[in-house]
C-alpha cells in the first residue's frame, strides 16, 4: 500500500479513536504449530487492526464485512478465505454480524496471548519496517 493510502487509514483510525469503543469478543485456539485468533464483530461496528508481522490465512466464516487498507475497499461475505501478506493493516465495517479468523504459524507453540500479540503485530508502519530490518 502506498503512503497516501496508509495516511488515509491512519486518519480513519484516529477518527474512530474519538468514538465510543466496543471490545469485540476474541477467542484463541491452538494446535501443534498453529495459533488461531477468532474475533466476533457485531453488525455496525467499525474497527482497525494492527499491522501483521507475518502472513496468515484469514477466514470469514459468518457475516459480511467491508475491509479496506486505505486503498479500494472490498466486501467479504462468508464463507470466504484469503491469504493476508505481512505488513498488512486493515479497517473494517461489519454489514452483518461477522466472524473473522486469522490463522498464524506458531512453531514454538507459544500460548501466552500477550507474547503472541507482540510477536505477530506492529502498531505502526515504522515499527514494522524496523522489526523486519532486525529479524535474525
Amino acid at each position: 500500500v502506498d503512503a497516501a493510502a496508509r495516511a488515509r487509514l491512519e486518519r480513519f483510525e484516529a477518527m474512530l479513536a474519538q468514538k465510543p469503543q466496543y471490545d469485540c469478543p476474541v477467542h484463541h485456539f491452538f494446535a501443534d504449530g498453529i495459533y488461531v485468533r477468532e474475533i466476533h464483530i457485531p453488525q455496525g461496528v467499525a474497527l482497525v487492526g494492527y499491522i501483521h508481522m507475518q502472513e496468515c490465512v484469514t477466514i470469514v466464516s459468518r457475516g459480511c464485512i467491508v475491509i479496506g487498507d486505505g486503498a479500494q475497499p472490498r466486501m467479504f461475505t462468508a464463507p470466504y478465505t484469503l491469504a493476508v501478506s505481512a505488513g498488512t493493516k486493515k479497517a473494517g465495517w461489519a454489514l452483518r454480524d461477522t466472524v473473522w479468523t486469522d490463522c498464524y504459524a506458531n512453531p514454538d507453540n507459544e500460548r501466552r496471548i500477550d507474547v503472541l500479540e507482540a510477536r505477530l503485530t506492529a502498531a505502526t508502519h515504522e515499527e514494522f519496517l524496523q522489526r523486519l530490518e532486525h529479524k535474525p
